[in-house]
């Protein structure tokens, strides 16, 4: 196997943004649509960043405001930390001259919050987000690929859902199940290649 790039996803696989997103949208929804919504129903909603999520749910004029209300209370909830042992993989896989990138459904405001909250900035080569649209992950591992010029073959994508799975084998990328946070969906069904602890993919990834 030779990998020479890594693509991360971000919620849920970089760090525990999924409680912090949840709670944000939720109390963005009452206060600008004055509907309530369980995780499950944002759960459901999930495929179009941020930006569409909350476009689609409220008044348009009062958009940009519901909008910055979001970005505020992400960013107030957000840990300051990512998983344990994340920066310490990465840092050590660049090292070995691998290539690191954050393909990620959030929005381009959110995702530089979540950056910055851990510390990442300096450590990740490429960073693309999702579209309000709906789910565009494939491109955006795309786009990675076509950036530094590389074959689908040589990189590997990491994620924590049935769908990052599915998404790195529609590119021809290496899926690795990121099942370490309580959020995770991966399963062994859907890649060979989980790890339930960041420390044994490092350990894999050294011995590969």
């Amino acid at each position: 196997m030779n990998l020479s790039a890594l693509i991360f996803d971000m919620d849920g696989t970089l760090g525990d943004t999924i409680p912090s997103i949840l709670i944000a949208l939720r109390e963005t929804f009452a206060r600008f649509s004055g509907r309530i919504y369980t995780d499950e129903e944002i759960f459901a909603m999930f495929g179009p960043s941020e930006e569409g999520m909350i476009e689609q749910r409220v008044p348009a004029e009062l958009y940009e405001a519901a909008f910055r209300f979001f970005l505020q209370r992400y960013g107030e909830l957000h840990a300051t930390q990512p998983f344990s042992g994340i920066r310490d993989l990465i840092v050590r896989q660049k090292e070995r001259g691998m290539r690191i990138a954050v393909a990620t459904g959030k929005g381009p405001r959110s995702a530089a919050i979540s950056m910055r909250a851990y510390d990442l900035n300096t450590y990740i080569d490429l960073l693309e987000t999702g579209s309000k649209h709906g789910a565009v992950k494939p491109e955006l591992i795309r786009r990675v690929l076509d950036a530094w010029g590389i074959p689908a073959s040589e990189a590997a994508y990491i994620g924590d859902a049935q769908s990052d799975m599915a998404d790195a084998r529609a590119v021809g990328v290496l899926p690795i199940g990121a099942a370490w946070s309580q959020s995770a969906t991966v399963t062994d069904a859907d890649t060979p290649y989980r790890f339930t602890r960041v420390e044994e993919l490092q350990a894999w990834l050294e011995r590969a």
